[in-house]
């Protein structure tokens, strides 16, 4: 899922900012959430609120955090797959600061401890 191109190009100003985080659009509030089967009714009907108040619901972000999160995993993705190359020929090891020679196992541990130490 993308967001519209021009949308997407925009910069959060104060009124991105101010606007609430999340949304929840009101299909039915007669109805129970867990009806989820039933099909969009289209505007006719359908109101918003900045909290929930029961009924049959959806849930939205709004777009700036949408973004800024695809934008997030997009990157630990890539990190992931990074690592993933690195590690598929098995635990070969690696060579740290041209000195120490370090299982992946090891170095996993190695990374583990100083983001722990560092408070990551």
């Amino acid at each position: 899922m993308t967001l519209q191109k021009d949308l997407a190009e925009v910069v959060p100003g104060g009124l991105d900012k101010t606007a609430p985080e999340i949304i929840w659009l009101q299909i039915d509030t007669s109805e129970s959430n867990k009806e989820r089967d039933e099909l969009w009714p289209g505007d006719d009907g359908v109101t918003w609120c900045s909290e929930s108040i029961g009924g049959l619901e959806i849930q939205y972000v709004r777009a700036d955090l949408y973004t800024d999160m695809a934008k997030r995993l997009e990157a630990a993705e890539r990190d992931a797959a990074r690592y993933r190359h690195l590690r598929k020929e098995g635990d070969i090891g690696c060579v740290i600061n041209g000195v120490n020679w370090m299982t992946f196992d090891e170095l996993d541990a190695a990374i583990d401890a100083a983001m722990q130490e560092s408070g990551e």
